[in-house]
């Protein structure tokens, strides 16, 4: 039918492209709207680990989401099965997920990682990530917290916060999730000058600071940080 969508879909595996009807995903999702009497505001997709990951801000302020398992397409071109949708499914208005108005994603493997800063302490600096990790292999989304640490050590530029929420730069510039490893690692965006940027790493089990890595040549050390 004319509203069908579909993808241009690249194998990575076997280097072959072919057009892929992406509607069920579409379809799954409105009808899972549907069920709570809600409908679509925005939306953006991803991709992770050979699913596409669509998601939708509802206009009452909840958070819908879906995964399609892309098929396996043949050097040729030939897609040897059709995409199947692996979940569709709604968070209320006061789950973490719903609270990522913003639109900070990563793509981490399996996973869709979205992200926030927030700014409740230290003069309106950002002093906290909420991330949450969007499975696209089971739909499920945990959230941590992950405090950015005040201080590290005797550092010369050891006030973290201030890297990060500072008056002539200030913010995140990437941020990643390593599954194999189990942590999150942030790093700040450049400040003036282009000093090398600062990098904070959590474990994300447990949301403790791990390390600070100071990376400015004038205090090029690791400080190790106890558990916030």
């Amino acid at each position: 039918s004319d509203d069908r969508i579909t993808a241009d879909v690249l194998d990575t595996d076997t280097g072959g492209i072919a057009e892929v009807d992406v509607t069920p995903m579409r379809d799954a999702l409105r009808l899972a709207l549907d069920r709570i009497r809600d409908r679509p505001a925005r939306g953006a997709v991803s991709a992770a680990d050979g699913h596409f990951i669509f998601h939708l801000s509802s206009e009452r302020g909840c958070k819908a989401a879906g995964s399609l398992r892309l098929p396996r397409i043949s050097p040729e071109g030939i897609v040897a099965t059709d995409a199947a949708v692996v979940f569709a499914r709604c968070w209320p208005i006061d789950h973490p997920i719903s609270e990522m108005g913003e639109r900070n994603e990563t793509p981490c493997g399996e996973y869709l990682m979205l992200w926030t800063e927030a700014r409740q302490e230290f003069g309106g600096r950002i002093n906290m990530l909420v991330v949450v990790l969007l499975c696209a292999r089971t739909g499920d989304a945990p959230e941590r917290k992950l405090v950015v640490p005040a201080l590290a050590g005797d550092e010369p530029r050891g006030n973290v916060i201030a890297d990060f929420g500072g008056v002539f730069g200030g913010g995140f510039a990437a941020i990643t999730y390593a599954p194999a490893s189990g942590v999150v690692a942030a790093c700040s965006k450049p400040w003036r000058g282009l000093p090398p940027p600062v990098v904070v790493v959590w474990d994300w089990t447990s949301s403790a600071c791990l390390r600070a890595l100071f990376l400015d040549p004038q205090a090029a050390r690791a400080t190790t940080l106890g558990q916030t």
